[in-house]
């Protein structure tokens, strides 16, 4: 052997002995005998995936490779004429490579595979050796190779500490037993500065410590000599489908690395043992076009082109929803002309009598605009071992309330989302847009409960529909999968106008559904007839709603107005079928819905079709803060000093566990067909269970 070295892997022999063989197994070397070597050279690469590099007859080649990824020779490409076997071997020894041959009929290339460091540059070395006829030596080929260990890090595992090079560094999965790095969108606002009114998303900056909670970690560690060659050199950059949605900061966070602009960055070698931290934030919720998974990787390039690569996923912590169960944390409400006393009554009884704060939108910055409810809806985004970051979402409504929440809400840990959709209708009002408690459905656990809202999806019916935007934005989250119901037949067209839930402490599922019924008023109106109360009034010296006329009748000329009973019956048409669907779709049983006493009358719509909307103050219409419920007085008929209606519902409410207060919001609210919830609204605490433990 020239005295060049141990074997590493032995000779291919044209027609040799297979005592030659047995001899070089004798080294434990890991190649087969596979045939002859072929004269001249093949047509094309036969490496497949594994990183092809070339060496010369007769000189040393210099590579630099990353340990456990593989370095391929295609021999049969430089093997000289006349070669009869060639032979491959580690020029130290056998300890720091493994090098194999692999021969076909067509090619015959080499394996390279090493795990062992380098401390020097270009330590390890191979011989390649081709011989002709009886052994003679034609020519030689070295290559030397430096030893690197590059890996991409993050918090795989979810619990606070960046993992080392985690098999599952670059996948996701849901569950206790999941995995996956996960990162927030940076949609607060942690300046201190007043002057300052974006987003911390909409900076290309970190604003200070605080802001930097809202990172994630990434590390990018090393072994090897204390630097590479300077024609290597290491690159960190996103997918193309992620560049849009994340960036990307030095440790420090002072230093802007990556952003949707500046797509690559050059980082320094960290050298033996070498370490250094890198952050990154995401700029955007999922939505209908990114699926929330950020991809970002670690290249070593070699004079410009690629030839490693360590890739780590980051998904993006979703918009959650909170349900009526969870505790309040501040109710909203907004200044309209004439609602001052129901603000004042409502505050003395969340403020003084259940201790929540009331935050009110002064009118000269609301501009009247009194349907809060409509305009934001409230929810919050986690990360793991990080406080979650309350979140506003802002609907595409233009009126008064339209800049409230970036400059009235947003601020340090509280995040703020708009979408923008010109055909926006009511429907992509947020009155329109609630969720569930934990519901078990279909053979699925929703444990943060299912997002549900209002659609013109019924059968046969052609009118508004919510906007592509929201329900994709509301779909990439997961986690809430959304529930469409049938509103469009509604003058507002929400679905806070036919239904809400309530706790309900003593039952199985922990709530109850608050369910408008048509039917029930009819029946409730009946019984009074027969019991000789037919000349009672209901909705004394109310107006109806949009000041349409007086709203007062009597119990026998509602039931004797044909109209007005055929106009409901075929809303409970459309709430037996909303009635079905959740039924199905929350897991449901019968008991599970209590039915309140409601009535509908026509009102032409602002598209010209004619819809409905409440004769009196909706009860399902409510504001739900731990077991007291708030709700609309609904000056029903008055029998024995007591309201029959109201009286009705603040039984069924009761038996709950819960107390009730009823407000009159007719004219401050009801004639502009809205109710208690409507002119509300509520942050509140995020549900216990973490998000990515959900089973999926």
């Amino acid at each position: 052997m020239n005295g060049r070295g141990v074997f590493l892997v032995f000779t291919i022999l044209i027609a040799g002995s297979f005592a030659q063989f047995d001899r070089f197994r004798d080294f434990k070397n890991n190649v087969e005998l596979r045939g002859r070597l072929p004269r001249g050279r093949g047509h094309a690469s036969p490496c497949g995936q594994t990183r092809q590099v070339p060496v010369n007859l007769n000189s040393v080649s210099q590579e630099v490779m990353v340990a456990g990824r593989d370095l391929c020779v295609d021999l049969s490409r430089i093997s000289p004429p006349g070669s009869k076997k060639v032979e491959a071997f580690d020029m130290n020894g056998g300890v720091n490579v493994i090098v194999t041959l692999e021969h076909t009929p067509i090619y015959t290339i080499a394996h390279i595979h090493s795990r062992n460091i380098s401390r020097n540059a270009f330590d390890k070395k191979v011989m390649f050796q081709f011989m002709g006829e009886k052994g003679l030596l034609l020519s030689e080929a070295e290559l030397h190779i430096t030893v690197i260990w590059l890996s991409l890090d993050v918090d795989v595992d979810r619990d606070g500490v960046v993992d080392f090079d985690s098999p599952f560094k670059k996948s996701w999965k849901y569950g206790p037993d999941g995995h996956g790095a996960i990162v927030f969108a940076n949609m607060d606002k942690d300046s201190l500065d007043p002057a300052k009114r974006f987003r911390d998303s909409d900076d290309d900056f970190v604003s200070n410590s605080n802001d930097i909670l809202d990172l994630s970690e990434i590390l990018v560690q090393t072994d090897g000599p204390s630097k590479i060659p300077e024609d290597y050199r290491l690159t960190l950059f996103m997918d193309d489908d992620s560049t849009p949605y994340a960036r990307v900061f030095d440790g420090t966070g002072v230093k802007k690395l990556l952003n949707p602009v500046d797509k690559v960055a050059f980082i320094d070698y960290p050298g033996s043992f070498g370490v250094h931290e890198y952050l990154i934030e995401a700029l955007s919720y999922p939505h209908r076009y990114f699926n929330g998974f950020l991809r970002l990787n670690l290249g070593l390039e070699k004079n410009g082109h690629l030839i490693f690569q360590d890739t780590v996923q980051f998904k993006v912590a979703p918009f959650l929803m909170t349900s009526n169960l969870l505790p309040p944390d501040i109710v909203f409400t907004s200044e309209g002309n004439g609602n001052a006393l129901f603000i004042d009554q409502l505050e003395d009884f969340v403020v003084n009598q259940i201790g929540i704060s009331v935050r009110s939108c002064p009118r000269n910055i609301c501009k009247d605009d009194r349907w809060i409810q409509d305009q934001l809806e409230f929810g919050y985004a986690e990360v793991p071992h990080r406080t979650p970051m309350s979140v506003v979402l802002d609907s595409p409504r233009v009126n008064g309330l339209s800049t409230y929440a970036d400059k009235a809400i947003l601020g340090p840990d509280v995040g703020f989302v708009d979408y923008q959709y010109s055909g926006a209708t009511e429907l992509d009002y947020f009155g329109n847009l609630e969720v569930t408690p934990a519901v078990y459905a279909n053979g699925t656990l929703y444990a943060l409960g299912r997002i549900y809202y209002g659609n013109g999806n019924y059968p046969g019916w052609e009118g508004r529909q919510v906007s592509d935007a929201l329900v994709g934005f509301l779909h990439a989250q997961v986690i809430q999968a959304p529930v469409e119901l049938f509103s469009d037949w509604l003058f507002v067209g929400h679905v806070d106008e036919f239904m809400t839930i309530v706790p309900a402490p003593k039952s199985t599922l922990g709530f109850k559904v608050l369910f408008a019924s048509p039917r029930l008023f009819y029946n409730i109106l009946n019984d009074l007839l027969t019991t000789g109360f037919g000349d009672t009034l209901l909705f004394e010296d109310k107006p109806m709603s949009f000041y349409r006329g007086d709203a007062m009748l009597s119990v026998s000329e509602i039931l004797d107005n044909d109209e007005l009973y055929e106009t409901n019956v075929k809303c409970m048409e459309y709430l037996d079928y909303n009635k079905a669907v959740i039924l199905k779709d929350f897991g449901l049983q019968e008991d599970d819905i209590i039915e309140v006493p409601a009535l509908y009358d026509t009102v032409m719509g602002r598209d010209n079709v004619l819809r409905v909307s409440g004769y009196f103050p909706n009860m399902v219409n409510v504001l739900v803060l731990n077991k007291e419920v708030v709700l609309p007085k609904p000056f029903g008929p008055v029998v024995r000093g007591i309201d029959v209606l109201e009286n009705y519902v603040k039984n069924a409410v009761q038996d709950l566990g819960l107390e009730t207060l009823f407000l009159d919001d007719w004219e401050s609210y009801h004639v502009y067909d809205g109710d208690v919830h409507c002119g509300t609204n509520t942050r509140r605490k995020p549900h216990p269970f973490k998000w990515w433990n959900a089973q999926i």
